[in-house]
């Protein structure tokens, strides 16, 4: 049976992450900065509440907080007329796969010589499906080559603009590619 999908939201969620400083690899500059900007601007501009917005800046970035929290939203306090917002600041690795390019997040405590420390991209679209939300939008600023998504949806129609918020949708912004 399909959800039947309000025109509105019932409420926002946030998982906010940015990673300057690392472990066991070298620093960036201005990824928390870009985190602590987007949980701003969610909530001020957008009215997010406050304790819906979660913020993983640095050491608190590690794997084991990263996916503690994303798989939060799979519980019951996140309604099907609700939407998330994942945003990932940090680096990224990219290793050749027998089928393709496999991305990777690097998480604050992350090794890229132990491929169980790192966060396989996919992880997070796969585990969405746990997820009743009606829409997830993933933004993702890190190194590797635009491995969120593997085929492009056209909107096609002004009937898709109309009914938009009455589907269920998960759509991914990339800014970053391979090295």
């Amino acid at each position: 049976m399909s959800a039947i999908y309000r025109s509105t939201y019932s409420n926002s969620w946030a998982l906010i992450i940015g990673i300057n400083k690392y472990k066991n690899v070298g620093a960036l500059s201005y990824a928390c900065n870009d985190a602590n900007d987007m949980a701003k601007m969610l909530k001020e501009t957008y009215h997010f509440p406050e304790e819906n917005v979660c913020v993983l800046l640095d050491e608190e970035a590690n794997k084991t907080n990263i996916m503690k929290s994303f798989l939060e939203f799979s519980k019951s306090k996140v309604q099907v007329d609700d939407r998330i917002i994942v945003f990932y600041a940090g680096h990224g690795h990219t290793i050749p796969g027998n089928r393709g390019d496999i991305g990777y997040l690097i998480p604050y405590d992350a090794s890229l010589d132990d491929l169980s420390t790192l966060i396989r991209w996919d992880e997070l679209t796969r585990n969405a499906e746990l997820i009743r939300a009606k829409h997830i939008l993933y933004i993702m600023d890190a190194c590797y080559s635009g491995l969120a998504i593997t085929r492009a949806l056209q909107p096609g129609s002004v009937r898709f603009l109309k009914d938009m918020l009455r589907r269920n949708s998960r759509q991914v912004l990339t800014a970053g590619k391979a090295n």
